[in-house]
């Protein structure tokens, strides 16, 4: 879900006459997502078959909340700056917000 948001969102921004405002709403989602991935992930979901996500979910739970606390705050702040319509605040926080979400599959989710 997050791959094909993100890249609505980057297609949305291609356009420099567009309007970022109108990515509004993927954004949104976005930032739902974000806001429940730890809850996503309770200690009753360790033993659930056929996932990519590495025991380090469960075992090192304050540095998965750690990344996505991150992720969630770069989300936000991809979302103030479609707010904005500031484009240059835009393209950084999207690129922040691909970093988080690298960042913690990088961590926590094997390939």
């Amino acid at each position: 879900m997050m791959v094909s948001t993100l890249a609505a969102v980057g297609r949305g921004a291609e356009d420099e006459t567009a309007l970022l405002k109108r990515t509004g709403f993927a954004i949104g989602g976005l930032q739902r997502f974000a806001q429940a991935l730890p809850s996503l992930y309770g200690a009753e979901t360790a033993t659930v078959a056929g996932t990519r996500a590495l025991p380090e979910v469960w075992s090192d739970k304050e540095s998965f909340e750690a990344r996505a606390a991150e992720f969630k705050s770069a989300v936000d702040t991809l979302g103030a700056a479609a707010a904005a319509d500031d484009r240059a605040a835009f393209t950084q926080a999207l690129e922040s917000t691909k970093g988080a979400c690298k960042a913690c599959h990088d961590s926590f989710r094997a390939e």
